[in-house]
């Protein structure tokens, strides 16, 4: 049970391309981590031949995105656009950016997750939403199947994510 990582990283690879961003970073998790691993893998696939510098963090949540943006920004200078594996990487990659210069302009930067602080006034965060309701429910079906009918193979399941804009990739 998981949310589609591929749809979301072929939306966030579409957007590069309508808003006509060329130089792309793309901030993750180690690659040993599924999620990272798949988001990675499908923007790469849905760039359409832009440039992509990837960085992938030792550790992962605020702090490893506060610091892999602020390297991979001072390797990349032109980087038009980040995105970032979760949300919680790209708030770091956000106030990473930030701290070192307050009035310069940002890359756009997209997470994936839409935790309730991407909503925040101060972050604004374009990011891509996980249907958490209906991977719960999912979930709860699956594991009450199984109890059911312990036999039966396992099953996956992939639920649909959207795209959410906000400010972060205006």
């Amino acid at each position: 049970m998981c949310s589609d990582n591929a749809q979301g990283a072929k939306l966030v690879a579409d957007l590069f391309a309508q808003r006509q961003w060329r130089q792309a970073g793309f901030i993750g998790e180690s690659l040993d981590n599924f999620s990272t691993r798949q988001r990675y893998e499908a923007f790469v696939a849905h760039t359409q031949g832009m440039e992509v510098a990837a960085h992938f963090c030792d550790s992962s949540g605020y702090q490893a995105g506060f610091a892999a943006a602020r390297q991979l920004l001072a390797a990349h200078p032109q980087l038009q656009a980040l995105f970032c594996a979760t949300d919680m990487l790209a708030l770091g990659a956000l106030d990473g950016l930030r701290a070192d210069n307050p009035a310069a302009s940002l890359p756009a930067i997209i997470g994936f997750d839409d935790i309730p602080q991407a909503d925040w006034q101060p972050y604004q965060l374009t990011t891509v939403q996980q249907n958490t309701a209906l991977l719960a429910h999912h979930a709860v079906d699956l594991l009450v199947t199984r109890i059911a009918k312990f036999s039966l193979p396992s099953r996956h399941r992939e639920v649909p994510v959207k795209l959410i804009v906000r400010q972060s990739a205006k």
